[in-house]
């Protein structure tokens, strides 16, 4: 790789990054205020909190079970709607990150598998 095409990626990189932040920054400016919403979605993001008590911490990782611990399904429902909105997220992004946490242990165990396989069952290290 060239000097002139690393500085290329990165540049493009960059440029990417910037548009990015800029889409999520007009979201934001141009959300309504507070987080609130319509009737229909605050009722839909209720049904989510709940979705998410249901599911309990299965698909959590142990440091994020306080999110389901520290405050009740009904407390949660009683935060002012920005709060909702954030308890959400980071419920979905604990799950999410957990989700790709184990999957790359089994991809990982899969890999050494398929390389003791071929190795004809030798010990790897």
């Amino acid at each position: 790789m060239t000097a002139r095409t690393w500085a290329h990626g990165f540049v493009t990189q960059l440029l990417e990054l910037t548009h990015r932040l800029w889409l999520k920054r007009c979201s934001i400016r141009h959300s309504r205020a507070e987080g609130e919403g319509t009737e229909v979605e605050e009722r839909e993001r209720d049904v989510q909190i709940r979705e998410q008590f249901t599911l309990g911490t299965e698909g959590l990782a142990a440091e994020d079970h306080w999110l389901l611990e520290e405050d009740s399904e009904e407390v949660v429902l009683q935060y002012k709607p920005i709060d909702k909105l954030e308890w959400l997220g980071d419920v979905k992004i604990a799950r999410k990150r957990e989700t790709e946490r184990r999957n790359s242990v089994i991809g990982r165990m899969q890999i050494n598998m398929r390389a003791w396989m071929t190795q004809g069952g030798d010990d790897i290290t």
